[in-house]
């Protein structure tokens, strides 16, 4: 018997990336289908949650319509009566070549997540892929059913902060081996480390450490699966320290340093970043009123507002920036980053494959790991990043200009160099709109007309120049990484 199609084409591919409303053309005939199995996988489609992670429905081995799939993907429990998942076979979960095609996150009606199928020693379980976490953790009672041998460190216990800033301690470490469960590519057994905390949101959580090493966001993306579950349940936030990587992007013309989060289920924004940015901030929706932190405690969410986000560099896939697209933030008191970006919308960016240029990492600074770039550094700071006042913007510096730091420190520092000249100018522009809207609104008619004709005037080529300014840095930053590749390309094949 012929096997079903395991590689979508034509519309049917266009109807698994979610953008059938963009294209409409006739569904190909396949002869591999038995009739009535192409209008069952349209409509699974239909009456699934929308979702931009591609997905496959036949049974590649046997050529078969399986209707336990199609109500896995409408939304039913799986077997075990856990969140569902999209699919079960051996494909990757971002099998997608448009990285985003706009609109806006409100037609998900079913939250997704990612999820990572492994074994820890010889136990089958399903951890949950952090980012926002740099390291491992695992919940006590979890680590005690399956065995694992605890060392207990009640007399110096490591401190955590869930994403409202708490502090949480873990009550000791546990080693092991593990190996993948799924993927073309599981990897031999390898050894893993766990942080063990008295309460845990999820049993196992996977660091981004330990996931950078693997490879398993990147190469080895089809190691992951996608559940869902509906919008009763409480979303969750499940990073546990502000991570040393930041990902660069816009919200509007804004630019963002972002906890990047793939155990996040929503985006997250601190109500200081949406004041400080004048966001319209609304009440939040009735699904999203409390979230679920790390360690199993809530947090009530306190706003929302909607922003167009776009990412920071180009993909390097085909050289072309994907369209803005339109995403909730909700407002989370005491956030421990301005900006916290959620799994759904960055596998959705291709954030670990195509966006990797965009990636910060706090570390090549050479400072204190808990730096918030959002929050832009006070004179104090300026000292501690060593960077004097004296010293030539970004913007003029010459690439020769590093003040005796590495290439890689070097461009860490113009970068913040930059930021910091732009928050100066930010800054004197505010107060001066704010002086020019007092002055304003003391006159009369038609004076005031005229005044205010020419402030938006003024205001609108302030922001046309601070775009092109930012752009005109990217351009300046990305030359000076390929000017410095190749200058360290040179020198390790000179004898």
């Amino acid at each position: 018997m012929a096997s079903a199609i395991a590689k979508p084409h034509g519309i049917l591919r266009r109807l698994l990336l979610g953008s059938w409303a963009d294209e409409r053309e006739d569904i190909p005939f396949d002869p591999a289908l038995r009739p009535g199995q192409m209008r069952r996988k349209i409509y699974s489609l239909h009456t699934s949650p929308s979702s931009r992670w591609s997905f496959d429905i036949g049974d590649d081995s046997h050529g078969a319509y399986d209707p336990r799939k199609e109500r896995l993907l409408r939304g039913t429990h799986d077997m075990k009566g856990t969140r569902a998942r999209y699919r079960e076979d051996g494909t990757g979960i971002e099998d997608a070549t448009k990285p985003l095609s706009g609109g806006t996150d409100r037609h998900h009606t079913w939250r997704r997540s990612a999820t990572l199928p492994m074994s820890i020693g010889t136990v089958p379980v399903t951890a949950i892929p952090d980012t926002g976490s740099d390291e491992n953790a695992i919940s006590s009672d979890f680590a005690k059913e399956i065995g694992l041998q605890i060392e207990n460190n009640t007399s110096s216990p490591v401190t955590f902060q869930p994403a409202n800033g708490r502090s949480i301690k873990s009550s000791g470490i546990a080693s092991t081996t593990c190996f993948f469960g799924k993927g073309l590519n599981k990897q031999p057994k390898t050894s893993i480390f766990f942080n063990v905390f008295p309460k845990l949101a999820v049993p196992v959580l996977i660091g981004r450490v330990f996931l950078q090493a693997t490879e398993t966001l990147t190469k080895h993306i089809d190691r992951l699966e996608v559940s869902h579950c509906p919008p009763s349940v409480l979303p969750r936030i499940l990073h546990l320290n502000r991570p040393q990587q930041r990902l660069r992007c816009y919200l509007n013309v804004n630019l963002a340093y972002a906890n990047a989060d793939t155990g996040a289920e929503m985006n997250l924004a601190s109500p200081e970043f949406a004041a400080q940015r004048g966001f319209q901030i609304e009440k939040p929706d009735a699904e999203h009123q409390e979230v679920e932190l790390a360690d199993g405690s809530r947090a009530p969410i306190s706003g929302q507002f909607r922003a167009r986000f776009d990412t920071f560099d180009r993909p390097s896939r085909d050289g072309l920036r994907p369209r803005p697209h339109e995403v909730y933030f909700y407002i989370l008191d005491n956030l421990t980053t301005d900006v916290l970006l959620c799994g759904d919308l960055l596998f959705e960016i291709s954030a670990f494959s195509d966006q990797q240029n965009s990636f910060v990492d706090l570390d090549c600074l050479g400072i204190f790991s808990d730096l918030n770039l959002v929050k832009w550094p006070s004179r104090l700071e300026k000292r501690l990043l060593r960077i004097p006042r004296s010293q030539p913007s970004a913007s003029t510096a010459p690439a020769g200009v590093t003040s005796g730091l590495a290439p890689k420190d070097s461009l860490a520092a113009l970068e913040v160099a930059f930021v910091l000249e732009l928050d100066d100018d930010d800054a004197r522009e505010q107060y001066r709109r704010q002086s020019a809207d007092r002055g304003i609104s003391y006159l009369s008619e038609p004076d005031k007309s005229r005044k205010r004709a020419l402030e938006d005037t003024r205001r609108q080529l302030y922001d046309e120049n601070y775009v092109k300014r930012l752009q005109e840095h990217n351009v300046r930053m990305a030359a000076m990484k390929l000017q410095n590749r190749a200058a360290s390309n040179a020198s390790g094949s000179t004898p």
